[in-house]
């Protein structure tokens, strides 16, 4: 039997299309009931039409030549007749003051980004799967998770979930999300796998990836298992012949996900996007049912829960026909959620969902795998209002940046630093160069239309300004903790280390802080030579350069910047690596105060931080522990974390030149 598309959830339409959700899916001869039941019954889940779908940045779902570009014929490229960046639903979007939008890491049971550790951690074992016929995946089992698996003779199992594990397995595709890749995915769901008295269930996690990106997944932590997409040719394109899993999207992965859920055994599977952050409980406007804590009223309440309370939400006894569904998904958080009463609905289903493994299977359904884009929109599925996920959404600075070519000139003038003070109408006169002052002068008044629209959007709190700022902000933090490893290293004289130590010449995973002081040093050492050698990666530094000027415009509009916790204690391991390397009493012999600060500078130049404001930071916060023996290093790491997240704040009393 043909393989037929499997749906996941598109978000919740805007209010133009609440009619849909708040009628009565009551009709003549069927059966009628409580508009707010805690389960759906399958009878009742017939709605006469489907939201319509948002236009996107890959166009109109509604256009039949888009859709059969991309759904029936499978182009990877944008259909010259979509928009390069469409902006038509955040313009439609609702915006709140509300700081919690955020502060994302203050969010309850928030998944976190993966962080890099020595994959030689992870005690794999290497399991073979057959998918198919002639087609079979690789598994890569941490010793952790072994326990999660069975064997026979009919070959490898998950074995059924027991007391203190999470309910259902959770499968998840990614690809370019890796601990070591630029955009790091969200694939550290533990904080959200916990049970009703806060305790950590133990849950198997899997995530598909393409074979070229197997190391870099097996060394982002908190370890999961890591399958390897198929190797051989499994589908000819229809445009593009005949094609590997590496060669497709996200469509092919999750197909083998599917096939790999099925010869496993599962029952039913967990399949959750790499981009979701968190969830929400929804008490829904006039709910009868307290399932949060909380009394219902006109509106709907949201509530923080983990995500093992979605799943305790589907294993109850009370949800006596899930086995019918073949897929159950929730909603995704939307402004229009909070007028919402109705408790289910059919709709295309994405980003968390259930999926019934079984029935699946007996029914032959799967997703394409030569379909790159709108994947996820061919077919529906019940869907839950009483949950609903937020995700990180990766904008990218092209959000904030896109169509403001009125910056560029200001930006390359400015050092690609933004000073508020230039487009507030001060006199620039003494502030910049005499030489330059028409030049200044004609590019703030190009810009200064778009530097007031998009002050507005930000102090507006308009989420996808915020997920952009953020991505920008993690990149700026990130080379900024990278700068103060290196010239902590650099004054404890480890650069590079000597003797060196078993570090292979492409091992560049500083990131991992567990490991002694002389290692993170000589792969900080191989990193830095690596960006000397490669052409690739001056594209870092653009984007870095890029992001910088976004934060800075971030903090002028008033913005809190968000505390990074991955950030922190990654900082916090080196410094406990550095202090155990210093109280061993080594030969190198420790610099000055003025020496450190310097070094400090050199090292955080790159971030553009200006030389006074660095010091006047590591003078005002780090001052008390610069004259211990081993402060003196700790503090030149740590104040690196203060610079960068304060890069934007401070800039505020450097001048340009």
């Amino acid at each position: 039997m043909g393989d037929r598309d499997i749906a996941p959830i598109v978000e919740n339409q805007m209010e133009k299309n609440m009619e849909h959700e708040m009628e009565e899916d009551e009709e003549p001869g069927r059966p009628k009931g409580n508009r707010c039941p805690l389960y759906p019954a399958l009878a009742r889940l017939r709605p006469p039409r489907l939201k319509q779908l948002w236009v996107g940045k890959y166009g109109d779902p509604q256009d039949a030549e888009l859709w059969d570009w991309y759904t029936v014929k499978g182009h990877r490229e944008v259909h010259e007749r979509a928009p390069s960046f469409s902006t038509a639903p955040l313009r439609e979007q609702k915006t709140s003051s509300n700081p919690e939008r955020w502060r994302h890491s203050s969010v309850p049971f928030a998944s976190q980004p993966s962080r890099i550790r020595d994959a030689r951690e992870r005690g794999d074992r290497i399991a073979t799967v057959l998918l198919a016929e002639g087609v079979s995946c690789r598994l890569f089992i941490p010793s952790a998770l072994q326990h999660l698996f069975g064997e026979d003779q009919r070959g490898l199992f998950t074995r059924s979930p027991t007391n203190g594990e999470a309910a259902f397995p959770v499968l998840t595709p990614s690809s370019g999300r890796s601990a070591l890749d630029e955009e790091v995915g969200l694939l550290d769901i533990s904080p959200g796998m916990v049970d009703e008295s806060g305790n950590a269930l133990k849950f198997l996690q899997i995530v598909a990836v393409k074979p070229s990106e197997v190391e870099k997944y097996r060394m982002s932590a908190p370890f999961f298992v890591v399958m390897e997409l198929p190797t051989v040719v499994t589908v000819t394109h229809p445009c593009y012949g005949k094609q590997r899993p590496e060669d497709l999207g996200v469509g092919c992965a999750r197909h083998w996900l599917v096939r790999l859920a099925s010869s496993l055994r599962m029952t039913y599977a967990f399949f959750l996007d790499d981009s979701v952050r968190s969830w929400r409980g929804v008490t829904l406007a006039e709910d009868q049912h307290n399932l949060f804590g909380v009394s219902s009223s006109s509106r709907a309440k949201f509530t923080p829960v983990p995500l093992a309370k979605v799943m305790s939400y589907l294993t109850a006894p009370e949800f006596e026909e899930i086995s019918a569904f073949t897929a159950f998904g929730f909603a995704r958080m939307a402004p229009e959620l909070i007028y919402c009463s109705k408790a289910f609905r059919r709709a295309q289903v994405y980003s968390g969902f259930l999926l019934n493994v079984k029935k699946v299977e007996e029914e032959g359904l799967n997703y394409r795998q030569e379909v790159f884009v709108w994947e996820e929109r061919s077919n529906v599925a019940p869907l839950g209002s009483r949950f609903a996920n937020r995700s990180a959404i990766n904008f990218t600075n092209q959000h904030l940046v896109a169509n403001t070519t009125q910056y560029v000139d200001y930006a390359m003038l400015s050092g690609c630093r933004f000073q508020s003070f230039a487009f507030d109408g001060s006199d620039l006169t003494g502030r910049v160069a005499d030489s330059k002052l028409e030049d200044w002068k004609a590019a703030v008044q190009r810009g200064s239309v778009k530097v007031k629209e998009f002050t507005k959007r930000l102090q507006a709190q308009e989420e996808s300004l915020l997920q952009c700022v953020d991505v920008a902000y993690r990149l700026v933090l990130a080379e900024g903790v990278r700068s103060g490893i290196i010239a902590t290293c650099r004054e404890l004289s480890l650069w590079p280390p000597i003797p060196s130590p078993a570090v292979e010449a492409d091992d560049c995973c500083f990131q991992d802080t567990s490991a002694p002081l002389p290692v993170i040093a000589q792969r900080a050492f191989n990193d830095e030579q690596r960006r000397v050698s490669h052409e690739s990666f001056r594209q870092l530094y653009k984007k870095a350069t890029t992001a910088s000027f976004l934060v800075d415009f971030a903090a002028e509009a008033g913005l809190t910047l968000p505390d990074l916790q991955n950030s922190r204690t990654m900082l916090e391991e080196f410094m406990q690596r550095v202090e155990e390397w210093t109280e061993r009493g080594s030969r190198f012999h420790l610099c000055p105060l003025a020496k450190a600060r310097n070094a400090l500078v050199t090292g955080l130049g790159q971030g553009g931080m200006a030389a006074e404001t660095a010091r006047e930071l590591v003078a005002q916060r780090w001052s008390k522990n610069w004259e211990t023996r081993a402060g003196t290093a700790v503090n030149v790491a740590t104040a690196a974390l203060a610079i960068g997240a304060s890069v934007a704040a401070l800039r505020r009393v450097s001048r340009p030149r």
